[in-house]
């Protein structure tokens, strides 16, 4: 049985790690991620990983400096050097902290250009110096391989990945990310901590997450004692094969627009993931609108809201004007900076955003994510 598949308790070891790694750190954050732990156990530093697949159960990590006296008692799921040299990364949002802490140059793969917006990493690329390995179905496990990575960072599709089941045979490390599944923008940004424990730079991740963290709060301070009635009413998302996707009330894209002094028109949805509507449904409530954001990818003029679905055309926020998409920095290929570079700076998203419902907080702020539909 491959042991990323036995329940490893950790209570055990618990009286071994009872410091939290980062608090040596001074004027270290409180830790608002909820899917992974970083924790200092005798001489190694424990990384657990919560639901890094769905439905699967938290997985540990023991990173080990090099000729450590670290005996490996066969619970973890991988045993990893550190600092790691060589990282093959399969997901665009954690491409940012490499470069945030001045460790790019460790990256050897990558999954598909065309989800990249980096042009650092797309000159590499272009250059032959950076394998691209493909994702999801497209994985290819073999270019992977080939590329010598001591560890790769991937979303895997389930418990019974094909991908990660092939790496741990080929005894390559696979950490599972679950920095998608995080409810708040803060708590997507502190996996910036994940990478700095891998490629120890601990404290260069704390001081971004300090200065970044204390102007998103600073922004939000701006909009915390606006009034329900001057909150506007935000309709997000568009129909997809015929649905429409809605988040939770407790979801990441909610958590944005409450900061941003806006009122969510879902927020009291109370359900355990993104629920798919029908396009009668969200209009009922989508009348009530006031702005729109988040549209399908592609979407950046009205006309081609109008030629997907003529109705989209009857909102309310189109109506006035006031329908807002995160394409502003988007390649021709459809690379998203706003889904990359977007969660290591939730600070200028949620500019953006006070810009778009409250422009008379920040008049000098200029969108950077976020643009106008409408010329």
């Amino acid at each position: 049985m491959n042991s990323r598949q036995i329940p490893r308790p950790i209570v055990s070891r618990m009286i071994l790690c009872l410091v939290p790694a980062l608090l040596a750190i001074p004027q270290v954050l409180a830790q608002e991620a909820t899917r992974f732990q970083i924790l200092q156990c005798d001489h190694a530093t424990i990384l657990e990983v919560r639901d890094g697949s769905p439905g699967g159960t938290a997985e540990r990590y023991a990173l080990v400096r090099h000729n450590a006296p670290f005996v490996d008692d066969g619970s973890y799921a991988a045993v990893i050097t550190i600092p790691v040299r060589r990282i093959a990364v399969l997901s665009s949002s954690i491409l940012p902290h490499l470069e945030d802490l001045g460790v790019l140059d460790t990256l050897v793969a990558v999954d598909d250009r065309r989800r990249i917006y980096n042009r650092q990493i797309l000159s590499r690329i272009e250059e032959g110096l950076l394998p691209e390995v493909g994702g999801g179905a497209r994985i290819d496990r073999e270019r992977i391989i080939a590329a010598r990575p001591d560890l790769v960072l991937y979303s895997p599709v389930g418990t019974e990945d094909a991908t990660v089941a092939a790496l741990d045979a080929a005894g390559i490390p696979v950490i599972s990310l679950a920095d998608w599944r995080e409810p708040t923008p803060l708590a997507r940004l502190q996996w910036i901590r994940v990478v700095g424990a891998l490629t120890e730079r601990t404290a260069q991740a704390e001081a971004i997450l300090q200065e970044r963290s204390a102007r998103y709060a600073e922004l939000r301070d701006l909009t915390r004692r606006i009034p329900a009635d001057r909150r506007p009413r935000v309709l997000v998302n568009a129909p997809w094969r015929g649905q429409w996707p809605v988040p939770p009330a407790d979801s990441y894209v909610a958590q944005f627009i409450e900061d941003a002094g806006g009122r969510y028109l879902w927020e009291d949805l109370d359900a355990p993931a993104t629920e798919f509507l029908d396009f009668e449904t969200v209009v009922l409530r989508a009348a009530a609108a006031e702005v729109w954001i988040n549209l399908n990818a592609g979407w950046n003029t009205p006309g081609d809201l109008i030629a997907e679905d003529p109705r989209l055309a009857s909102m309310a926020p189109f109506a006035s004007g006031h329908v807002y998409h995160y394409g502003a920095r988007e390649r021709a290929s459809g690379a998203n900076d706003f889904w990359e570079s977007g969660a290591a700076h939730p600070e200028i998203v949620l500019a953006d955003l006070i810009r778009i419902f409250h422009p008379e907080l920040l008049p000098d702020h200029r969108l950077f994510y976020y643009r106008s539909i409408f010329p």
